[in-house]
Order: C-alpha cells, then sequence, then structure tokens
C-alpha cells in the first residue's frame, strides 16, 4: 500500500538579502523586507504560514504540496530580489 503524501510541508529558507543592513539615511529595513516577502509568498496558492525573521535571515512557509512546489516559493522570492537556499 503507497503511503499518503502529507496535507502539508515546511519548508525552511535561508535568505541572506533579508540581513542586509538598512540603506544610508534609513533605520531599518527588516519591516520593508518582511512585508516584501510576505506579500509576494501569500499570493502563491496554497500557502498556509510564514514565519520570516530577518536578524536571522529566516523564511519558515507551511504550504500544501498539492498546490505549489518547493521550486515555486523559491522561484517567487527570486523575482522579488531574494534568493533563497534550503536548510
Amino acid at each position: 500500500m503507497a503511503a499518503l503524501e502529507p496535507t502539508t510541508k515546511t519548508l525552511d529558507l535561508h535568505v541572506p538579502g533579508l540581513i542586509e543592513p538598512p540603506a544610508v539615511g534609513t533605520t531599518c529595513c527588516a519591516s520593508t523586507a518582511e512585508a516584501i516577502v510576505a506579500q509576494e509568498l501569500s499570493m502563491l496558492p496554497g500557502i498556509d504560514d510564514l514565519a520570516i525573521d530577518c536578524s536571522a535571515g529566516t523564511v519558515q512557509v507551511t504550504y500544501q504540496p498539492s498546490a505549489v512546489t518547493h521550486d515555486q516559493i523559491t522561484a517567487a522570492l527570486e523575482d522579488i530580489g531574494y534568493p533563497a537556499d534550503p536548510q
């Protein structure tokens, strides 16, 4: 009997661009980066939950593999200038 695929998976990504210092003349880039990443990923189908930690440069995504793939998630991050590597 074949094993059933889980309905959700969790993907841990290292996103080095999130931990870059703010631009000269600004006080904080973390909240902006977090908002951009959250907005982009939440537009993908099948995203159930996001945990973004800009100080550590990590993004944890809980998603439905039947609706979205690992590659689609990382491509969405690359599209907005935040390339990610699985941890």
